[in-house]
């Protein structure tokens, strides 16, 4: 069947095709639709954009910032001794913290009672306990299982031979 046998020219379905097109994109709903898609096309690039250029100039602000020294200061932003570098400010904490004193409860300052040692020995310290104690659970649930399957083959062997000799079998 052809258009002109419909009835119809090549110019009037073109313009009923874009009479129906406009009246789906004008529907509250499709609309709606088509604009979430494209804002999330629209978002999905921009991050894209935004994260490429972070990741290139993030990574060599962050090179810089820990090669460069800092100065040291007072709580008033006074300089105080040499400058540092980022990696060097890490190990004087680490050390200031490994080296500080504790109690047995790992509390330092004011909140602090007993015997006095470094965190360092407090964390070996409880290593140490840590692994003795379950090395000594260990042991004695060995021990014990041994002990139980020990006296269940006594209890057995003495359960049978009463049993023979109540019936009298040797």
């Amino acid at each position: 069947m052809t258009l002109a046998e419909l009835g119809l020219t090549k110019d009037e379905v073109l313009k009923l095709l874009t009479d129906r097109l406009i009246g789906e994109f004008s529907d509250d709903c499709m609309f709606d639709r088509v604009q979430h898609a494209l804002a999330q096309k629209v978002e999905a690039a921009v991050r894209a954009a935004v994260e490429k250029v972070t990741q290139t100039n993030v990574a060599g602000a962050v090179e810089d910032v820990i090669a460069r020294p800092w100065p040291q200061t007072n709580s008033y932003g006074e300089a105080r001794g040499e400058p540092l570098t980022f990696r060097e400010m890490v190990l004087a904490r680490i050390d200031k913290y490994l080296n500080e004193l504790t109690d047995e409860h790992d509390r330092t300052g004011y909140n602090t009672n007993g015997p006095k040692r470094t965190r360092l020995e407090w964390i070996v310290n409880r290593a140490v306990a840590e692994s003795v104690a379950s090395q000594i659970t260990a042991g004695a649930k060995e021990a014990a299982e041994k002990a139980r399957a020990e006296v269940l083959g006594k209890m057995d062997a003495a359960v049978i031979a009463a049993v023979r000799n109540v019936l009298g079998i040797k």
